[in-house]
Parts: C-alpha cells; structure tokens; sequence
C-alpha cells in the first residue's frame, strides 16, 4: 500500500465560530483576520493571518475559522517562498499567501511543504 506525505488533522480542532459578515459561497477558504471582539473580516494584503474560514453560516451573519493545525496546498505568491522551516504567514491579497523569513516580533508558523512552481505552500497556522 503506497502511502503520501499528509499532515491532515495534525492538531486541528474543532472549527471555531466567530462574528463577520462574510458572505456564503464566496468567502469560504479565505484568511481572515480580527476585526474587533469576537469578529473576523478578511485579510487585506500584508495582514497577519489569524485563521482561514471554513464554514459561513446561512444567514451570514457567522463564520467558522480554523484557528489551529495545518493548511495543506494552499496558494502562495510566486516568488515569495522561503525554504521549509519556520516563516511569517502574511496575506498576499484575501486568498493567497506570502511567507517572509523569520524577523522578530512577528508570530512564526513551520512551513513543511513549498512549490514555488505551482504556487502551493503547506503551514501550520
């Protein structure tokens, strides 16, 4: 049985549910950001990522955001990514990333997998 590299589940709970007006069918998959007690709006280019929405609810008046664990092949800007390590994982428009090489005062995240090729990078958030 051939077996692929995954990090799936790696420390992902349970999503959490946030304020926002995000809407449905649009937003979902995006980074996010907070905004101001208990809400998310999302990320313009150069935050820092605070999560990535994965459920918006009917009424849009809620979101669930993954907070924690690992991001598997999500977009990354062309250029921009550093070797695997640790990185900054800043918003490169709503949904894409930049990863910049570690300078102080900024939250690192590990980045296990980049293909700068395709545009795809792997991190935990």
């Amino acid at each position: 049985m051939a077996r692929d590299v995954s990090f799936e589940g790696i420390k992902r709970g349970a999503l959490v549910t946030f304020k926002s007006a995000l809407v449905k069918g649009t937003d979902e998959n995006k980074l996010v950001k907070m905004s101001a007690a208990g809400t998310v709006v999302v990320c313009t280019d150069g935050d820092d990522v605070f999560g990535i929405v994965r459920i918006i609810d009917d009424s849009d008046k809620a979101a669930s955001v993954q907070i924690d664990g690992f991001v598997e092949d999500y977009p990354a800007l062309h250029g921009s990514i550093p070797a695997i390590g640790f990185a900054h994982v800043i918003a490169k428009t709503h949904s894409s990333v930049q990863l910049k090489s570690a300078t102080a005062g900024w939250k690192l995240h590990r980045v296990v997998k980049s293909d700068d090729t395709a545009h795809l990078c792997s991190f935990e958030l």
